[in-house]
């Protein structure tokens, strides 16, 4: 299991582009900020139309979110998963979208649906 404290570390070990971004939580371990940051840098990596990159991200989101504990999964649900609607809509204005839909993981996906329902039903 990965706790909160390990998240900036972790994220750190897989996307080694993304530490010096990171800077001071390494040591620290703020999950949610750490996430805010993973998904920043995902969506920066998106518009520069880096879909490897941008794909690791996803990966590393839905390790986090398999692996975690409750403050992880809630961050990556909170703040990661929040922002794929800004990412699809940045990437249909340069019609990219598939690109995108192919990086998304299932469970993210699953995740981002079950959103879009929650928010559905609330209105």
């Amino acid at each position: 299991m990965i706790h909160d404290y390990k998240v900036p570390e972790l994220i750190a070990e897989r996307l080694p582009e993304i530490k010096s971004d990171l800077g001071w939580l390494q040591t620290q371990g703020d999950v949610v900020y750490s996430v805010q940051v993973l998904a920043s840098y995902s969506k920066r990596k998106l518009i520069e139309k880096d879909f490897k990159l941008v794909e690791k991200c996803f990966q590393v989101a839905e390790k986090l979110f398999l692996r975690g504990d409750k403050p992880v999964k809630k961050a990556i649900v909170n703040y990661f998963v929040i922002s794929l609607p800004a990412m699809l809509l940045a990437c249909n204005k340069k019609g990219e979208s598939s690109k995108l839909r192919e990086c998304i993981t299932p469970t993210l996906y699953a995740l981002y649906l079950k959103q879009i329902q929650i928010q559905t039903a609330n209105q």
